[in-house]
């Protein structure tokens, strides 16, 4: 079953920025979803990757001018926090940045990915524009966990995954590999976006991480392949994604999927076979995360 809506082929916009150099695995995480998403385009099955790997600001406007209403996601890896994002040339508050890409993608964008620390508080600010769907994080997060959450992320979306099912395989997949006592839990419930406050609340005492919030639940049955795959994959019904689990929501808006975040686990990947879908995830101490306000450059 084709779940792109208008049957045609997806267009990604991926902007990272490093400007202090201290964000050793942004690279990896460049390349895993470069080394992914090329392959598609060969194949057909996908229209373009457009990655910036020093996205500017100039950059950014300049490409959401040449590809208005083309763009289905937009994903950012950096530092950031609660109220701005860093890009190469400055650091910026992000709600002008979120509503020049609404303004210019008002029906193709289905989805924003913002891979950063603490990017929940704009989730608010996208759904005010409109987005359908938006991946944040309740607090900050480690780099090389953040490289590889994303990585797998769209290794699921190649393979013709839904948002929603991509991103709960994603979250399976770490949970399996994590050595030791587990750390992390999912929130198996999908939550109204507007009641999350008195059911998430225990959730992020406990160091909740990423999440799928979603504004408009259509989004969640999304894939990037615009045409039919060639590998079968299972018919299951729009619940079925989430873990069988109803979903409750208020005017059919306000889902959110979340899961496993912080703590001291990271993960670890061989880079030379990223694209062959083949991630090893261990648990281990790191000092790097993405917080834009604890990585300062060295005076």
């Amino acid at each position: 079953m084709n779940n792109n809506p208008e049957n045609t082929k997806a267009v990604i916009f991926t902007g990272f920025a490093n400007p202090h150099g201290d964000l050793t695995c942004l690279t990896q995480e460049q390349h895993g979803i470069q080394d992914v998403l090329s392959a598609l385009e060969k194949q057909g099955q996908f229209q373009k990757l457009l990655q910036r790997t020093d996205l500017s600001l100039t950059k950014y406007f300049d490409i959401l001018r040449t590809w208005e209403n083309k763009i289905n996601i937009f994903h950012f890896g950096g530092h950031a926090n609660s109220q701005d994002i860093r890009l190469q040339d400055r650091s910026i508050f992000f709600e002008p940045l979120a509503q020049e890409l609404n303004l210019r993608n008002p029906d193709a964008l289905q989805l924003v990915f913002l891979n950063g620390c603490a990017t929940e508080p704009h989730v608010q600010t996208l759904f005010d524009l409109g987005v359908k769907a938006v991946i944040a994080t309740s607090v900050s997060i480690g780099d090389q966990l953040a490289s590889l959450f994303a990585i797998c992320f769209y290794q699921n979306l190649a393979q013709g995954d839904t948002i929603g099912k991509a991103f709960q395989s994603t979250f399976h997949y770490a949970e399996a590999q994590q050595k030791g006592q587990r750390v992390y839990r999912i929130l198996e419930q999908p939550v109204d976006w507007a009641l999350r406050d008195s059911v998430q609340k225990d959730e992020e005492d406990k160091g909740l991480p990423w999440g799928l919030y979603v504004n408009d639940k259509k989004a969640l049955n999304y894939t990037i392949i615009g045409a039919e795959p060639s590998l079968a994959t299972p018919q299951n019904s729009p619940t079925q994604v989430i873990q069988g689990n109803q979903i409750n929501t208020a005017n059919d808006q306000g889902t959110i999927i979340t899961g496993p975040v912080t703590g001291g686990v990271n993960i670890s990947h061989d880079h030379t076979q990223h694209h062959q879908g083949n991630t090893n995830i261990q648990v281990e101490n790191s000092k790097v995360g993405r917080d834009l306000n604890i990585n300062k450059p060295k005076s």
